[in-house]
């Protein structure tokens, strides 16, 4: 089997497993077989799937199936460090996303209603006090924002990109999307997922990913935090959504107008992280160059001082190694792994049938969730 082959199947047996076990926990949910967990369910059920399955699955099976250390694939998986401008253009990008996936599902929670799509409650009652913010964000914002990066941009991303980055991305943004195992999600977080999928490439780095990931979930938590509690970043949002409702012909010009200039935003900004990124590399291989350099001149007098001391002879049988070599360079940079210098050395890829077979499955089982989710709303 080719190295690519390898990585992809690697890749699609850990997802699989991922899907087969969320799966299952799932219905063990829906069915109440977790309730003698009591008002721990949630959590206990949150910490196995984020952090058992998404983020320790991704990493340690694919790390024992490729036969690579852990952190060999945690830097092949993307997890590569970014500069502070660029976790505050990150940061910057999360809140528009946030902002901008409010009339995206807003948009697509209109047309499953005319299909006549029951929409499940998911109000905030009674009172919010402050550390249910922390747990909130815990567990809806850091984990979520970590962990299916890792699972998504990390593992699908990168272990799909034999198939090439466009198809990969697009991959890595549907199964984001199916993942979420309910069609009211499913919309906008597929396109959130093709985005981000898009920027990691772009950044050659998942951090920003994450960082939108986590902005995006962060403000809808404080948000309802803020509401619940009457705090002026609430009010503020509440006059912003009646203000867009209470005139409908208006609102839909303003909607219009403000989802341009936040997509404009977002793009501008996305650009602007990208070449930020792409000039810390520079930097970063120019670094590597200039020590390698250095490296090599110190060799060449170490030579012409062996070959006054011991003869010329003698210093040509004890030839020391030069240790300029280019291709080597990357690596020492950080900027590719292992697992790439091997698909690297690898000309052309086709996908085998038992990785067509894993993929097709994994569709067929998160495609027939989702439909059900739907068939089950609309009944």
């Amino acid at each position: 089997m080719s190295v690519k082959n390898k990585v992809v199947r690697s890749t699609l047996i850990c997802y699989l497993l991922i899907a087969v076990v969320f799966v299952a926990i799932r219905t063990l949910s829906a069915f109440g077989l977790l309730n003698f967990l009591g008002a721990w369910a949630d959590y206990v059920f949150n910490i196995v799937v984020q952090i058992g399955l998404l983020l320790c699955v991704s990493i340690f099976l694919f790390s024992k199936l490729s036969k690579k250390k852990p952190g060999s694939v945690c830097h092949f998986f993307g997890m590569r460090k970014i500069s502070g401008k660029a976790i505050w253009m990150s940061i910057g990008i999360g809140a528009m996303v946030f902002l901008l996936n409010i009339f995206v599902a807003s948009f697509f929670n209109v047309i499953l209603q005319l299909f006549g799509y029951n929409f499940s409650s998911s109000s905030q009652g009674g009172s919010y006090p402050f550390y249910m913010l922390i747990v909130n964000v815990i567990f809806t914002a850091i984990l979520p924002g970590l962990c299916e990066e890792v699972a998504h941009r990390g593992l699908v991303l990168h272990g799909l990109s034999p198939l090439g980055w466009k198809r990969a991305v697009i991959i890595s943004g549907l199964l984001f999307g199916l993942m979420h195992m309910n069609i009211e999600q499913f919309f906008y977080a597929t396109i959130i997922g093709l985005f981000v999928g898009w920027l990691s490439v772009g950044c050659g780095s998942i951090f920003p990913a994450i960082i939108v990931h986590f902005m995006n979930n962060f403000l809808n938590v404080y948000i309802s935090f803020s509401q619940s509690n009457g705090l002026v970043i609430g009010r503020l949002y509440s006059a912003f959504i009646t203000a867009l409702t209470s005139n409908f012909y208006l609102g839909i010009i303003f909607m219009i107008i403000l989802c341009a200039l936040l997509v404009w935003g977002i793009f501008t900004l996305s650009i602007k992280l990208q070449k930020e990124r792409a000039s810390g590399t520079i930097n970063e291989l120019k670094n590597v160059l200039v020590k390698q350099i250095i490296k090599q001149d110190y060799m060449h007098e170490i030579e012409k001082s062996q070959a006054e001391i011991l003869g010329k002879e003698i210093a040509e049988a004890l030839p020391l190694e030069e240790n300029l070599d280019l291709e080597k360079t990357g690596s020492e940079a950080g900027l590719s792994s292992e697992i790439e210098d091997e698909m690297m050395r690898e000309e052309g890829f086709k996908m085998d049938t038992v990785n067509k077979i894993l993929l097709g499955t994994i569709f067929a089982l998160l495609v027939g969730i989702t439909l059900f989710t739907f068939i089950w709303g609309v009944l």
